[in-house]
C-alpha cells in the first residue's frame, strides 16, 4: 500500500534496485540479492527491521569519554579523576534511558516525516544497525563499516532524506517512497550498497557501509504494521475460542487418554 504512511513501530523491508532486474534486501549479513526469476534464500525474519525512535545517548557518550581519559592517562591511576562527576553522569544516564523508553512508547504508531531521526532494529537479532570506525569495510577503505550491535552508543541514528526534490522535510514518508538514510552523527554520509561476494548459503551478498556516496536509493515495504499488533487483531500464535452461532456453543475437545474427539459445548447464556 504505497499511500500508507510509514509509522514508528512498523516492521519493514528495506530494498534497493540495481543492475538489470536485481533487487537487494537489507539483512544482518549485508544486502541479499534477488533476481526476478529467483526466490530469496533467506527467511523473512532475516530481512525485516523495526523502525524505532532515535535514542538519545549524549550522557552515555560523556561517560565513555570520561572513562577513556582515565584509562589513557599517563599515570594509569585514579589520581585527579573526578569520581563525583562520574556518579552524576550515571544518574543522568538512568534518567536518559527512562526518557528514551517513554518517548519510544509515545511515538509508536505515529507517522514519520522527512527529516525525522530513526534507528533500525533487526527483528531476529534484536540488535540495531551500528557503526564500527575501528575496522574499514572490505571494498571501500574511505567508508565506515555497518554491523549489528546491542551497544547503545554504537547505534546509528539515521535522518530520513527524500531522494527527489518533489518532497521536502515535513512531508509524510509513505511506503514505496524512494529515500536516502543519512547518518545524524556523520553528516553527508549515507547508508550505501557496496560491492558483493557470492556465498554458498544465500547467494550474492553486497556489503553495506556508511559512505559519502549518495547513489543508493532505498525503498521501504511494509511487512507488518504496528496497527496490526493491536489486541483487537488476531495474529499467528494467538489463543482463540471458536463459537458456533447456530449451535450456540464453543468448539471443545474431549480426551479419554486414548483418543480425542471434538464437540460443541453449549452456552448457558
Amino acid at each position: 500500500d504505497r499511500a500508507k504512511p510509514l509509522c514508528y513501530g512498523d516492521i519493514v523491508l528495506l530494498s534497493c534496485s540495481f543492475g538489470q532486474n536485481k533487487i537487494a534486501y537489507l539483512s544482518e549479513d549485508g544486502c541479499v540479492v534477488k533476481d526476478d526469476d529467483e526466490s530469496l534464500k533467506v527467511s523473512s525474519r532475516d530481512i525485516t527491521f523495526e523502525v524505532c525512535t532515535a535514542q538519545d545517548s549524549r550522557t552515555l557518550n560523556e561517560i565513555t569519554d570520561l572513562l577513556r581519559k582515565r584509562n589513557s592517562s599517563e599515570k594509569g591511576s585514579d589520581d585527579g579523576f573526578d569520581s563525583a562527576q562520574l556518579e552524576r553522569l550515571k544518574k543522568s544516564r538512568q534518567i536518559e534511558v527512562r526518557a528514551n523508553e517513554a518517548y519510544s512508547k509515545q511515538m509508536k504508531g505515529k507517522p514519520l516525516t522527512y527529516g525525522d531521526f530513526i534507528q533500525l532494529k533487526h527483528t531476529k537479532r534484536q540488535s540495531f544497525l551500528g557503526i564500527d570506525v575501528s575496522v574499514a569495510p572490505h571494498f571501500d577503505s574511505d567508508a565506515k563499516r555497518i554491523y549489528l550491535t546491542s551497544e547503545a552508543g554504537a547505534c546509528v541514528r539515521f535522518k530520513i532524506v527524500p531522494r527527489f526534490n518533489c518532497l521536502c522535510e515535513g512531508n509524510t514518508v509513505c511506503f514505496g517512497d524512494n529515500i536516502c538514510l543519512m547518518s545524524a552523527d556523520h553528516p553527508k554520509e549515507y547508508l550505501h550498497l557496496s560491492s558483493g561476494n557470492r556465498t554458498e548459503d544465500i547467494g550474492l551478498v553486497h556489503e553495506v557501509d556508511l559512505s559519502r556516496d549518495r547513489s543508493t536509493v532505498w525503498s521501504v515495504e511494509c511487512f507488518y504494521s504496528y496497527d496490526a499488533s493491536s489486541e483487537l487483531t488476531v495474529k499467528t500464535g494467538d489463543v482463540v475460542r471458536l463459537f458456533h452461532s447456530a449451535g450456540h456453543g464453543y468448539l471443545a475437545a474431549y480426551s479419554d487418554g486414548r483418543s480425542t474427539t471434538a464437540h460443541f459445548e453449549r452456552c448457558d447464556a
